[in-house]
């Protein structure tokens, strides 16, 4: 239940399930955030329009970032003993 509480409200601000223009308010929080990053690339390696891979660098790159930041935390806090 917790999980669903904070994701949803991101899913939906990230444009998963509609179009959010980047300049608004909800795009401007989502760019904070991998969902929207991981939804713009994904659209973009499908795109039969796109020449080229489609990767984006910048994308890319927020996605590192948070998954070296969840690596960083998950090393800290993680235990096997329990507390």
């Amino acid at each position: 239940m917790g999980n669903a509480v904070i994701v949803a409200p991101l899913l939906f601000i990230s444009g998963i399930f509609g179009s959010i223009a980047n300049a608004s308010v909800p795009g401007r929080i989502a760019a904070v955030f991998p969902i929207r990053h991981l939804a713009q690339q994904m659209v973009a390696l499908f795109d039969p329009t796109v020449h080229g891979s489609g990767i984006s660098g910048a994308h890319v790159a927020v996605l590192l970032a948070w998954g070296i930041g969840a690596l960083l935390v998950a090393a800290q806090r993680f235990r096997w003993d329990p507390p």
